[in-house]
């Protein structure tokens, strides 16, 4: 059976889509010599905010009461501190961060596990060969920040809902889609 939406890859194709993959699993196995569990989905309820959150965190570790939250991104151009920083800001992985450090404390009060100290790592990995890597851990003060963008998102999402709209970025009366001229 044959789909035309199928692509077949060559083996050099499929072990150079798959590195990447490979390389952050080998560079997790490395820094979180005891072990982590992958792509965690966590569901919960903010008790702040009264709304109901989920995650899939990338790579959970737990050991001796401390609690690392990793997640893996991809990098389309050469690592540096700078472009890290930058893309950082520019997403508001803060933000994100915030996020998943939540869903670690709940996934870990969810589970009876003891647990004292959260800290959040990116894992980077270069999109293309060599698929450099590069570790780093989010600041106190990048959590915090994230921590306070996490909460306006929740509050703003409870006010949509208690107003039962949810906002929308043009108008909503039906219109017609056409191609560009271009195209």
């Amino acid at each position: 059976m044959c789909s035309s939406d199928l692509v077949l890859l060559t083996q050099t194709e499929r072990d150079e889509a798959e590195a990447p993959a490979a390389e952050a699993r080998r560079l997790l196995e490395l820094e979180l010599p005891h072990g982590f569990l992958a792509e965690v989905p966590v569901f919960w309820h903010c008790k702040t905010s009264g709304v109901d959150c989920k995650g899939k965190i990338d790579a959970l570790s737990i050991h001796d009461g401390v609690v690392t939250v990793c997640d893996l991104k991809t990098f389309g151009q050469p690592l540096s501190h700078d472009a890290i920083q930058r893309q950082a800001a520019t997403l508001r992985y803060h933000g994100q961060a915030a996020w998943y450090i939540d869903a670690a404390r709940a996934y870990c009060e969810q589970n009876f596990i003891a647990a004292h100290t959260f800290r959040f790592a990116f894992l980077w990995v270069e999109s293309q060969p060599p698929h450099c890597t590069a570790w780093t851990f989010a600041s106190d003060e990048f959590l915090a920040r994230g921590a306070l963008l996490a909460k306006q998102v929740r509050l703003l999402y409870r006010e949509c809902m208690d107003d039962e709209k949810m906002w929308s970025l043009g108008p909503t009366i039906p219109s017609v889609l056409e191609l560009p001229k271009w195209a």
